[in-house]
């Protein structure tokens, strides 16, 4: 079974879904190849199965007088089994477990090197009979490149109950020319798609927003996404990181295949969700290390990152502050945006606004926590 990767036309996601979804057990890929840490000389690539059963991950490209090859060594991940309370869970309009994949993660890791700088290379990972193929592109070298184009996208905060759940849609300015908003009373939008908190909900989904906004952003094609922070609803909720890469690497679609991802640890990475929260659960987890753990593992984070965890759980430990606000980043809507930088003129910034379901806040680091930002920079 081949699966490859296609532009984001309408004819291909229906090629796309033709291809890649095929019964249960005779999936391969839990996790599609995705890529990571891009360098000018090379690419991480990384998938997951659910049965212990190396791959062969094979490069070619016009630079290369023959194809590279690689043997991926399969690593059971037991941290990210599927925990009791996560088995048991119950969310009302969908059928019981319905969400739930297999319950082993072997997780695959292929660094490449040797490459050259600013080129496109193709790709496949074949584990049994089942193949994967897409593209990559190396990064330009610091002496010689024209321009850079990357998205940073936040909270995406995916779940399973978004499948279902209409998000809230927060109060804030809109767009020059937009008619007002319904009335929260005796409207037809709030009879149609409710009310939340004295706010009408979207009239999509969360998973049909976000699939909506990451056409777009496939559409762009980026050199790579930036996530800085709460990309799953609970770093430590395995079908929050299901949901993710079902979207991102996986039945829904695969832009992560094609560009790199470069994630930075927010609040939600911290949260046990159902497996404790920011406590710690009835089997003795605290909540926000196996969080922050299940985050290392899925996104290979480098060392520094590693390290600047360890920092933060500390801090966590001695800290007056809430620990939502001890590390939440600073960020703008400015956040959601296409960005092409020029190498001419470095400092002006081309920006493409990209629509979004929501508007991020502004959130402000207390003052308190001065000295442990500093440390982390």
């Amino acid at each position: 079974m081949l699966t490859k990767r296609l532009p984001l036309t309408s004819a291909a996601i229906a090629a796309t879904f033709c291809l890649a979804i095929v019964p249960a057990e005779a999936a391969t890929f839990r996790v599609n190849p995705y890529l990571q840490q891009p360098t000018a000389e090379g690419m991480l690539v990384t998938w997951f199965t659910e049965a212990d059963q190396a791959g062969t991950l094979t490069v070619t490209g016009p630079a290369l007088a023959n194809p590279l090859t690689f043997e991926s060594a399969p690593v059971f991940q037991p941290l990210l089994s599927y925990t009791t309370a996560e088995k048991n869970q119950q969310i009302d309009g969908l059928a019981p477990s319905s969400w739930l994949m297999g319950d082993r993660n072997y997780k695959h890791a292929v660094s490449i090197n040797g490459l050259s700088a600013n080129t496109i290379y193709d790709y496949s990972v074949q584990v049994g009979d089942s193949i994967f193929a897409s593209t990559f592109k190396t990064a330009p070298t610091r002496e010689n490149w024209d321009n850079i184009r990357f998205i940073a996208l936040s909270d995406s905060e995916t779940e399973p109950l978004g499948r279902i759940q209409n998000r809230d849609w927060q109060s804030g300015p809109l767009a020059l020319g937009s008619a007002e908003r319904p009335s929260v009373e005796n409207s037809q939008w709030a009879d149609t798609f409710g009310v939340s908190g004295g706010r009408l909900r979207y009239a999509l989904t969360e998973t049909e927003g976000y699939a909506t906004n990451l056409k777009i952003i496939n559409s762009r094609n980026p050199d790579f996404l930036l996530m800085p922070g709460d990309l799953v609803q609970g770093g430590g909720y395995q079908p929050g990181w299901d949901e993710f890469f079902r979207h991102n690497a996986g039945e829904l679609d695969s832009g992560l295949s094609e560009y790199p991802l470069i994630a930075a640890l927010g609040n939600w990475e911290n949260f046990g969700a159902l497996n404790g929260g920011y406590g710690t659960d009835a089997d003795g987890r605290f909540g926000p290390k196996f969080a922050a753990t299940n985050f290392i593992f899925i996104s290979t984070a480098p060392k520094t990152v590693r390290l600047s965890i360890k920092i933060i759980m500390v801090a966590l430990t001695t800290a007056p502050l809430p620990f939502s606000r001890l590390i939440a980043p600073t960020v703008s809507q400015k956040t959601n945006a296409a960005t092409t930088v020029a190498k001419d003129n470095p400092l002006k910034l081309a920006a493409e606004t990209i629509p979004v379901l929501a508007p991020i806040p502004k959130i402000t680091l207390p003052a308190k926590t001065t000295k442990l930002r500093a440390v982390l920079t």
